[in-house]
């Protein structure tokens, strides 16, 4: 299959993280889902970019912050301490996700929204980048975003991990039958945002990434629930931001049937994930557990 390259020209007005209203941001997460098709019709997606709380993550109960979260889908499965992107992408193993990515096939205007409402104004608060552009002719900044994939639990390893006691909130949750749990996601892989020298805006940017790079040649933020982005300065006049962990943009949520009163004890073992558990995936966007910086 081959890789469909998503090109966003920022040719808007833009002024930080405040430009855009929570209800422009949620326009642009829902044009975003539509467009991206009914593979992920029953997902519910995140209010903002994270590379956290993603498949095998799981809650008591329901979902935070009306229910008790008992592991989270970066430190609770190893990946605190992971810098390989393939371990990134499979989620330490408790994930499937196919060899080959699925190409994007999204019309520019709604790849924009999502780039610019969501995407861009995580990356350039964390840099404190605040300047604004009040041309529509800006043509220093183009963001990529190589594909996108669906993720899968991989069942029989979470099983054994619930077993295994190790987390004994999971265990306890799962004996009372009181496990909800993300048994898919929609990532997005590999994003570069390039900007270049042609333009006022661009010059203004490329001062403040200037700024970082002589602390430290290649910057790098990789925080366990930050976007884990780094900078790089290619040719003349060229900065690259880019990461290769991927974007959570929607989860799909499920928990367990039937569920028992507090304090009742479960008679039986784990069954397939169709028998035991019932989809709980609300039709609304919601924000991860915490920010996403």
């Amino acid at each position: 299959m081959n890789k469909l390259i998503w090109t966003l020209l920022l040719a808007v007005n833009f002024i930080s993280d405040s430009c855009y209203s929570q209800n422009e941001s949620s326009n642009a997460i829902m044009a975003m889902k539509k467009a991206i098709g009914s593979s992920i019709d029953k997902y519910t997606t995140y209010s903002q970019p994270t590379t956290n709380f993603g498949v095998g993550t799981a809650c008591r109960n329901k979902w935070v912050p009306r229910g008790a979260m008992l592991c989270d889908m970066v430190s609770s499965y190893g990946l605190d301490t992971v810098k390989d992107e393939n371990l990134w992408k499979s989620v330490n193993g408790f994930a499937f996700y196919g060899n080959v990515p699925g190409p994007l096939t999204l019309t520019d205007t709604i790849a924009n929204g999502y780039g610019l409402a969501l995407l861009l104004p995580k990356i350039f608060k964390v840099l404190n980048i605040n300047v604004g552009v009040k041309s529509d002719k800006t043509k220093s900044v183009q963001l990529t975003i190589d594909s996108a994939v669906i993720r899968y639990l991989n069942y029989d390893k979470f099983k054994s991990l619930v077993n295994s006691g190790r987390n004994t909130g999971l265990a306890d949750a799962y004996r009372s039958n009181r496990l909800v749990v993300a048994t898919s996601d929609y990532v997005l892989l590999n994003y570069t945002l390039q900007i270049a020298l042609v333009d006022t805006f661009g010059v203004a940017v490329a001062a403040k990434l200037d700024s970082l790079l002589k602390i430290t040649e290649n910057f790098s933020l990789n925080g366990q629930d930050s976007l884990g982005f780094s900078i790089k300065h290619f040719e003349q006049g060229t900065y690259k931001i880019s990461s290769n962990k991927p974007v959570v943009f929607a989860i799909y949520t499920m928990k367990q049937k039937n569920f028992l009163p507090q304090g009742a004890e479960k008679v039986h073992d784990f069954k397939d994930p169709n028998s035991e558990f019932e989809s709980v995936s609300p039709d609304y966007t919601i924000s991860p557990p915490k920010d996403s910086f």
